[in-house]
This record gives C-alpha cells, structure tokens and sequence, in this order.
C-alpha cells in the first residue's frame, strides 16, 4: 500500500536519529583557540573601511545599496588632563565618520562644545557664546576666533589648557 501524508502508520525514525545527534551549537572561537594575535585584529580593523565603508560613513551592501551603521556617542570632557587625548580622538573619529551631517566647521565646533562640561565649559563659554552671537568669523573676537578657527584650533587650545605641560592648571589641581 503506498505511503499518503495522512498516514502515520509509518514511523520514519532517520529524522529522530539526526535529531538525537548533540545539535549544540558550538561556541564561538577565541583569540586564543584560533591563534589570532592583537596585530592580526588591528589589521582587519584598519582595513574594514575599505571593505564595508565609504568616508561618510555609510555602508554598501553587496547588492551598492546604501545604508548607515551607529557610532558609540562620545564621552564628555570635563577637563582631566588624563583625557584630553581620548576626547579628541574619539572627536575626530565621529567627525570623520559623520561628515555629511557635520559638514561645516561651525557644526562642528557646535558639536564639539556640547560634549564639554564643568571646568572645560566654563572655559568655552566666554567663546561659545561670541561664537553663537555672530555668525560670520571677522565679526568674532579675536580670541574667539582663535579658539574657534576650527576643530583643529579648538583641539590644540584644549591641549593646551587642559593637557599635560599646563604649569598654572597642574598648580590650581594640586590645592
């Protein structure tokens, strides 16, 4: 008698014994299991961008549609010295990566300021606020446009208030 859909008479067991097989998956590899080394990572992160990203910071599939990925929000600055550095690299690498949104080196700055607090933003505000006051650069201070040419300036105006070499600063935190 032939096999039908409805009839269950027929036990067909190959399923159950592919089934009783240890379906756990695997856990995934470490460094250490695979022998990857710290360079060999360092690498394929350098290189990802040239697979997966343009320098706005958009993904290509492998169909060329376009899409977007996120970028970690930064860290505020407060003024540690210890941190100036990591403020302005992580800075930079979410202007680069967003540079089609902040296109213009007063969204920039902008941007760059809100991240500051406590004593970083009181230091920026005298500047924030000429820079927010006018909008054309000639019309600024000059000490505001100093500090606010670019994020280039305001980085190396933020090393040099907050960064490590500041004998006044390093004398006021050490009361």
């Amino acid at each position: 008698m032939p096999r039908t859909e409805e009839d269950t008479s027929v036990n067909d067991t190959s399923s159950e014994e592919e089934s009783s097989v240890d379906s756990t998956p695997e856990e995934p590899a470490t460094p250490l299991d695979t022998n990857q080394s710290i360079p060999a990572v360092t690498e394929w992160l350098q290189n990802v961008h040239l697979n997966d990203m343009s320098i706005t910071g958009s993904t290509t599939g492998a169909n060329g549609g376009g899409g977007s990925f996120r970028v970690n929000a930064l860290s505020e600055f407060s003024g540690q010295r210890n941190q100036v550095k990591t403020f302005k690299l992580q800075c930079l690498t979410y202007l680069t990566l967003n540079s089609d949104k902040l296109n213009t080196n007063r969204k920039k700055l902008l941007f760059l300021t809100s991240y500051l607090r406590g004593p970083a933003y009181e230091w920026i505000l005298p500047y924030l606020e000429d820079f927010l006051e006018h909008t054309e650069f000639n019309d600024l201070k000059a000490t505001t446009r100093v500090v606010m040419a670019g994020p280039s300036a305001f980085f190396n105006e933020l090393q040099s208030t907050f960064g490590y070499g500041n004998e006044q600063m390093e004398a006021e935190r050490a009361l």
